[in-house]
């Protein structure tokens, strides 16, 4: 292959000449720092301007057919990256330091790498699940525009929707696996299918994805590989449970009693969207709150209502799922008056505080037997 060397030297000087003291570092990574360069494959380089320097001058040449690619990436991104919220940790990972402005850039740059092995840890599981889930609920944006917004015969359009699903979801199990693939994955997909946590039949998945050409087939693959992922992202959570001490609250009473006020006070003003938002607020938090408490699972809002109600439905609460109409309200009130009613006892019941005082002297006690 052809010394690019000389071209990539005469590069880093123009970037010090054009940016002076704003040029902080540049680095070399992608294939030509691999052992699967082809004679063609591109030159990535990057420079990093000072903090919070908006420069983006950016130089693209072809040299004998291989483009040489040199752009800024900022402090900002690459720290993102680090944490495993963008796509190019295996750039900081396996990127070489071409220049660097002082060694305090330099030792900048090399924390970046040592915050990606802290999170690689055993202890960092958890931190690493919730990261992946945010990657699949962006992922999950590109099944609706394929389903909702391509129409079947404007194939490029679903194509590439397909195609940054595939890439959300193989990114996604990349960080469910606590480890970075490279940037270009479609050129080393045993690797990513490899990966030790993944979803049955992704392999199959992802070439229909990138190849069939039947709309239908495709938008089934895109289905059926999300809802395994999912799947898959609500069982790791389940097994990442994080111990709780024994006896402790599973809720505070008073927040959950201002849930409940809300809702009758939409249902007193005759709001009947405010009542049902409201209301089944109140439910989902109620029963999401008992299911952590008792399963020791951190559930959130990337869980749907029956993945953690099953033990609030046990306990015999009123219904206040919906209300269909104004003439309604009157008795969906009395049925958080009831839910409200039924908490207080039950918490009672476990010998649990609904912290409530009437008075300073009540307020103190409570606040000297709680800490």
């Amino acid at each position: 292959m052809k010394d690019l060397r000389p071209f990539v030297d005469i590069l880093i000087e123009h970037a010090r000449q054009v940016l002076g003291d704003d040029l902080e570092l540049v680095i070399h990574y992608g294939s030509r720092t691999k052992d699967y360069a082809a004679p063609e494959s591109d030159y990535d380089l990057s420079y990093v301007p000072s903090q919070g320097k908006q420069i983006w001058n950016n130089w693209t040449y072809l040299i004998d057919g291989v483009c040489i690619d040199f752009y800024p990436m900022q402090w900002e991104g690459l720290e993102g990256d680090a944490s495993f919220e963008g796509h190019r940790t295996s750039v900081i990972i396996d990127s070489r330091v071409l220049y660097h402005k002082s060694e305090a850039v330099l030792k900048r740059f090399r924390a970046l790498r040592g915050r990606i092995s802290e999170l690689q840890t055993p202890e960092k599981k958890g931190e690493m699940l919730a990261k992946a889930m945010r990657q699949f609920t962006r992922t999950a944006y590109h099944l609706a525009v394929l389903e909702h917004v391509c129409t079947k015969e404007d194939i490029r359009s679903w194509r590439m929707e397909a195609l940054k699903i595939a890439d959300g979801i193989v990114n996604c199990r990349a960080v469910l696996n606590q480890t970075g693939l490279p940037k270009a994955w479609v050129r080393c997909v045993e690797k990513g299918v490899a990966l030790p946590i993944r979803p049955e039949g992704i392999d199959r998945l992802l070439r229909t994805l990138a190849v069939d050409r039947s709309y239908e087939t495709v938008r089934e693959a895109a289905i059926e590989l999300i809802c395994r992922t999912r799947g898959l992202l609500v069982d790791q959570q389940r097994s990442c449970a994080k111990k709780r001490k024994a006896g402790g609250d599973w809720l505070f009473y008073p927040e959950y009693r201002h849930m409940c006020t809300k809702a009758t006070r939409a249902c007193d003003g005759g709001n009947l969207i405010e009542a049902n938002d409201q209301g089944m607020r109140y439910l989902s938090e109620t029963a999401s709150a008992r299911a952590s408490h008792r399963e020791e699972v951190g559930y959130s809002s990337f869980n749907v209502v029956a993945e953690y109600s099953e033990k609030y439905d046990a306990m015999g609460f009123p219904d206040i799922t919906s209300c269909e109409s104004r003439e309604g309200l009157a008795e969906f009130k009395s049925k958080l008056a009831a839910h409200d009613q039924h908490l207080q006892r039950l918490l009672v019941s476990e010998g649990r505080d609904l912290f409530m005082v009437h008075t300073e002297e009540d307020l103190k006690r409570s606040l000297l037997q709680h800490g």
